[in-house]
């Protein structure tokens, strides 16, 4: 007999848990109905307490009557009620206090008050601990009843199931029985209770529904008996029709192929090896074998639907062309089937080729007759696209792939409504185009691939053959997003706009024409004032630096000199400087974006500052960290400027202590360089910090104010415009952090360009077999003429002065120049219109212009460049920079001083400074510390008085700016 589980257990137990859950609930609600009856007794009781004792306190309390005060708190304990009682004066002396042991009390304080006044506090408990009593009498109670029923409950079930069961349950295993010993007819179930009847009746359905399987499985016994002689029949004539199709495969040149793709076995057919040109020895068996032969150009379309069929995208079923060995390309369609496992992973692929070589063949030449009807469709500017009956793409232009997101290979053959954002609207249009023979401007709204949305109207016809039979609708769609948009702003605004629209627009036009007036004037300001002011700084710059070259000059001029090459400088600074904010301001200074190497930027910079930080008993550190990008891509000038003003201005505000210069990387999208300066100095007042970044403006002590107060500004604006960030933290007396964070591009060092270093070697003339050249100079300022015609004359170049563009233009008609020297600014015709008319001129392609202009705006380089010349020089310029420029346009070589032994780097060995006087030592360290050009000029050319040779190699020295050399060796 098998062992399970009790009915009679499990319903009686069925029954006690319902019970036991009936009384448990109800036991619950009580005692949770009692609970909230003692609680809200409680506030009543403290509610009624606390008045009370406020009634009766308040003058005892306030008359200081203390023994009345006690008598009243005896009164109040007395009852059982009261678990403790605390009275405390004004001054919180306690007068009277009672606690009684009690289990459970809820306490309250009130404040005694006479006419407003606080004269007292009580503190008191209430204990109802009788009420608690009765809650867990009242929950003993519920648990005895429960416990009553169940038991009551369990001799009753045990009772009527127990008579009530049997009858039913004995018929039904009786009944087992006889079916088990197949006596189908020997089943007899007697009339018992209504609720048993349907649990008998479908007993007694089964055991009719076994007999009648019983007699089933012997028929179907005798048919598969049957149906096994016919199964051979069947295999025979499959194996006759596979010969049979192997034959017509042969015969349509197609192949049939077998792919393990576990293994990486290939099997082919005799009609894959002529299809492919090859025998079956020399094909290897394998994938790649097979891949080896697929067209250059079709290979990665062709293993792509692979990998696509692979993943379950979609059949492999391209069309490919192959190379066979003899070289011939032939085409083939390609169709397949992807087996997989249980875990579905491709493990076979069996397929077929065919060659359509003839097909794409007809195609081709088909194509090459529509060629001009494919590029009138392929010249509009709207979507165009053909479908055929069955609602397929069958040819699209370049405008629908733009506004699909996808290409004509993707298109073609799949359901164009699929591109829609209403599909089934799109499906309505198109067979209303049947109905019709056309639509005109059905809207519809085509997504694109990347999700945005573009509103069209399209108009749609049938085209036929020429046999009237219809293959297929055009369509052709007009993009009506703006208008849409236009229109539903009119719509939301048709009543109040044009008002509005007017006098706006009367504003918009006041304000810009204000605006570009203002511009306008700014620029021809910034353009006049620039000119005015370099143009003689070019002069006296210029011919400063000509004669502190004569040796003949006694000490006095050589100072006189001097000071007039500081005060130039320093002018030009200041200029700079202003020029250049305005130029940020006006949203015109260019950017550059070249190589460089940050290491030794940041070496010059430090090195540079060492010696004014050591002055003043300074440290100066730098902590760089490991992943500090050395060779970068950036504006090198303004980056030196950053880091030069940040780290000058904490040396400058810093008394003790040091400053450090921090470099580290941060990445997210793109690299960034983080720099950050940190000093031990004054700091900045709080009120001061909201100015700091403004122009002309200076903190601190009048004894250290120098300059024009630019310095953070335009560090601000150039790291702004590099693209970064820059941010401090001060306290005023505890120093300062400047954080700059700048965006960054990494590069190699071989990308570094040496042809940056300046050729400082002082030229003594044109090369013994270089050619002489002719010169044009064209400037209408006397001094101007006289430095550039001197420079010229000095490496023995034939020169003509023009006072105009007008006068340089009839020059140029009668004598040829190699090269014109052409001022921007000129009276009568000014440089731009005279070199565009000397472009005209017979000869004028051949001849070099280059532009020399004191212009504050780079950007104007342009302008110049696209009016014929060919390149640009600013004034105030360097003897050098002349010189270069010539080298560059005509290909001049020089001859220098010293010849071959001043082509060679320029050292300074130790040892070399100790023929100068300590105090020109003493002035030449100053000067480098300042980095003031006038004061190292000055000094320089007292050191060329003393030793030629040694000036020549501190002059290259400083024009590579590598004062740390110089400033090393007069330490030592």
């Amino acid at each position: 007999m098998n062992s399970g589980n009790s009915f009679y257990r499990e319903i009686t137990l069925a029954l006690i848990a319902l019970v036991c859950f009936v009384s448990v609930a109800e036991v619950a609600v009580n005692y949770l109905y009692q609970k909230r009856e003692v609680a809200a007794l409680y506030r009543q009781k403290t509610a009624e307490y606390s008045a009370y004792l406020a009634d009766a306190l308040e003058w005892p309390l306030w008359n200081v009557d203390e023994d009345l005060v006690a008598k009243i708190g005896s009164t109040f304990t007395s009852n059982e009620e009261f678990a403790s009682l605390v009275i405390r004066d004004d001054r919180g002396k306690i007068i009277y206090r009672r606690e009684k042991p009690a289990a459970r009390q809820t306490r309250k304080g009130l404040v005694i008050r006479h006419e407003g006044h606080e004269i007292g506090t009580v503190e008191f408990g209430v204990s109802l601990s009788g009420y608690e009593a009765k809650d867990r009498q009242l929950l003993l109670n519920g648990m005895l009843t429960m416990i009553l029923l169940v038991a009551v409950l369990l001799g009753a079930m045990r009772w009527i199931l127990s008579r009530l069961l049997r009858k039913p349950v004995d018929s039904l295993v009786a009944a087992t029985g006889a079916m088990v010993e197949g006596k189908y007819g020997a089943i007899a179930l007697p009339e018992i209770y209504l609720e048993f009847a349907p649990i008998l009746a479908g007993f007694k359905t089964m055991s009719d529904a076994v007999e009648s399987r019983e007699l089933s499985l012997k028929r179907s016994n005798e048919r598969l008996a049957s149906e096994i002689a016919e199964r051979r029949q069947v295999e025979e004539a499959l194996r006759r029709s596979e010969e049979r199709l192997q034959l017509a495969a042969a015969a349509g040149n197609i192949g049939v192929w077998d792919w393990d793709i576990v293994k990486d076995i290939l099997l082919w057919d005799d009609s894959m090896y002529s299809l492919y040109g090859i025998s079956r020895e020399e094909f290897g068996g394998a994938y790649e074998a097979w891949s080896k032969m697929l067209h250059s150009e079709d290979r990665e379309h062709a293993e792509g639907e692979i990998r696509a069929a692979l993943r379950g995208d979609r059949e492999y079923a391209p069309e490919f062309r192959i190379v066979r060995p003899d070289g011939s390309v032939r085409s083939i369609k390609a169709a397949s089937r992807t087996y997989r496992d249980e875990s579905g992973r491709p493990v076979r692929m069996v397929g077929t080729n065919i060659d359509i070589t003839a097909r794409k063949e007809t195609e081709e030449k088909l194509r090459s007759a529509s060629s001009y009807t494919r590029s009138l469709i392929e010249a509009s500017l709207d979507p165009l696209v053909t479908i055929s009956p069955e609602g397929k793409i069958t040819d699209v232009n370049r405008a629908t792939e733009s506004a699909t997101g996808r290409s004509r290979r993707d298109l073609v053959g799949t359901d164009f409504s699929d591109y829609f954002t209403e599909p089934e609207k799109a499906r309505e249009g198109y067979l209303q185009v049947f109905e019709k023979g056309y639509v005109t401007d059905y809207p519809l709204a085509i997504r694109h691939r990347e999700g945005r949305v573009t509103d069209v109207l399209y108009n749609a016809s049938i085209f036929r053959d020429d046999s009237g039979a219809v293959l297929g609708v055009f369509a052709a769609a007009r993009d009506i997003t703006e208008r849409k948009r236009a229109e539903e702003e009119l719509r939301r605004y048709k009543d109040h706009l044009e008002e509005e629209v007017q006098q706006r627009t009367a504003d918009l036009v006041l304000a810009r024409n204000a605006a570009e007036a203002a511009n306008r004037a700014k620029s021809v300001f910034l353009a006049s004032m620039s000119h005015e002011l370099r143009t003689p700084l070019n002069s006296i710059l210029g011919f400063s630096s000509l004669m502190r070259k004569d040796a003949a000059l006694s000490g006095s001029q050589r100072e006189t000199l001097d000071i007039i090459a500081r005060s130039g400088e320093h002018l030009l600074t200041l200029i700079n400087d202003v020029l250049e904010m305005a130029k940020i301001e006006a949203g015109r200074i260019e950017m550059e974006n070249e190589p460089l190497d940050l290491g030794n930027l940041v070496r010059d910079v430090i090195d540079m500052m060492q010696v004014r930080a050591r002055e003043k008993g300074l440290r100066l550190l730098i902590d760089q960290s490991s992943e500090f990008p050395r060779f970068i891509r950036g504006d090198e000038a303004r980056l030196r400027q950053v880091i030069i003003n940040l780290v000058g201005n904490a040396v400058k505000f810093t008394d003790q202590g040091g400053v450090t210069l921090r470099l580290g990387v941060k990445s997210n999208a793109q690299m960034h360089l983080l720099v950050e300066v940190e000093d031990s100095g004054i700091g900045i007042r709080e009120e001061d910090q909201k100015m700091l970044f403004q122009p002309f403006v200076q903190f601190g002590e009048s004894a250290i104010q120098k300059g024009t107060g630019l310095g953070l500004s335009i560090t601000k604006q150039y790291v702004e415009l590099m693209g970064g960030k820059i941010g401090f933290e001060s306290a005023f007396g505890k120093g300062s952090v400047f954080r700059v964070e700048l965006p960054v591009e990494n590069i190699l060092e071989s990308e570094i360009d040496s042809r940056r270093r300046e050729e400082t070697r002082e030229i003594a003339g044109l090369a013994p077999d270089s050619p002489r050249f002719s010169i044009l100079i064209v400037e209408d300022q006397k001094e101007n003429q006289l430095l550039l015609f001197q420079l010229m004359k000095r490496i023995g170049l034939d020169t003509l002065i023009a006072e105009n563009g007008k006068e340089a233009v009839e020059i140029f008609d009668k004598w040829h120049p190699d090269l014109i020297w052409m001022d921007r600014r000129m009276p009568v015709m000014d440089g731009i219109e005279a070199t565009r008319k000397i472009r005209e001129m017979p000869g004028g392609g051949k001849v070099k212009i280059v532009a020399v202009t004191a212009s504050a705006f780079r950007e104007q380089r342009e302008e110049l460049l696209s009016a014929g010349m060919d390149d640009f020089v600013r004034k105030p310029y360097r003897f050098n920079e002349i010189y270069d420029c010539l080298k560059r346009q005509l290909g001049v070589e020089y001859v220098y001083e010293g010849g071959e032994a001043e082509e060679r780097e320029a050292t300074l060995e130790k040892g070399m400074l100790s023929v100068l006087p300590d105090d020109l030592r003493v002035e030449l360290k100053g000067a480098l510390e300042s980095l003031e050009s006038g004061r190292i000029e000055s000094a320089l050319g007292k050191v060329s008085s003393i030793d030629p040779q040694l000036f020549r190699v501190l002059a290259r020295l400083v024009e590579n700016y590598n004062y740390p050399a110089i400033l090393q060796e007069i330490g030592g």
